[in-house]
């Protein structure tokens, strides 16, 4: 039950993220989420779902069909072989390559760079408040 209810709210997220950045923000929300959903949570139906996002939001926006679905697939074989060879699953190090990678794609498909590492930047301070608050034991999830 655990897995359905996971899968339900990524598309719920996933289709909420494709609504905002086709209509309303300028940032790769869903490029940024899909990539984090893909090396932190490995499942198959993770990926067949991310992936059918991916080629949503690229056929939404009329341009380079696919490359949304391409750029998360590199960036997962670029972590999964660095977690191979090093032997390390270090989560700075995942996450240091999904944010250079947003600011790559952001770059390259003409999104706002400058909005695009704010939304990171507060990605990771929200990141850093959720662990140290978990830590201090004053957060219960």
């Amino acid at each position: 039950m655990n897995r359905i209810i996971v899968v339900i709210f990524i598309l719920i997220f996933g289709l909420f993220a494709v609504l905002l950045e086709t209509t309303l923000i300028g940032i790769p929300l869903v490029y940024l989420v899909g990539s984090f959903c893909l090396i932190f949570i490995r499942r198959i139906r993770v990926y067949i779902l991310v992936f059918i996002l991916a080629f949503f939001i690229d056929s939404l926006r009329v341009s380079h069909f696919g490359f949304t679905s391409f750029f998360m697939l590199a960036i997962c074989m670029i972590t999964f072989i660095y977690e191979k060879y090093s032997g390390s699953d270090d989560v700075i190090i995942s996450s240091f390559l999904i944010a250079v990678s947003g600011i790559i794609y952001a770059h390259v498909l003409s999104y706002s760079v400058g909005n695009t590492v704010m939304f990171i930047g507060v990605l990771a301070f929200l990141w850093y408040l959720f662990s140290s608050l978990q830590r201090k034991g004053r957060l219960f999830i």
